[in-house]
């Protein structure tokens, strides 16, 4: 219904492609393995997560990424983070 008077008829349905219709599947598990450390696991890699509390956090990923964040007063955080290069 709209409202008062007449009901609104229904929106026209239209057909969808399959392809616009498709959802991205993301997969993600967080596990606490001791206090203060996690296994993260995604799709496509792993990482450990070391510290945080009121210091530095260390995140080391199996592609090779490591990370040092650090959250600060307010809104704000600092992060750096280093990719290994590849050998050749």
């Amino acid at each position: 219904m709209g409202g008062h008077g007449k009901p609104v008829p229904p929106k026209e349905l239209h057909p969808v492609r399959l392809e616009e219709a498709a959802v991205p599947i993301t997969f993600r598990k967080s596990i606490r393995i001791l206090p203060g450390v996690r296994l993260n696991i995604n799709k496509r890699s792993w990482s450990i997560t070391s510290g945080g509390g009121k210091g530095p956090r260390h995140t080391t990923s199996s592609t090779g990424r490591r990370t040092t964040s650090m959250d600060l007063p307010g809104p704000f955080g600092w992060r750096k983070t280093t990719t290994k290069r590849r050998s050749r």
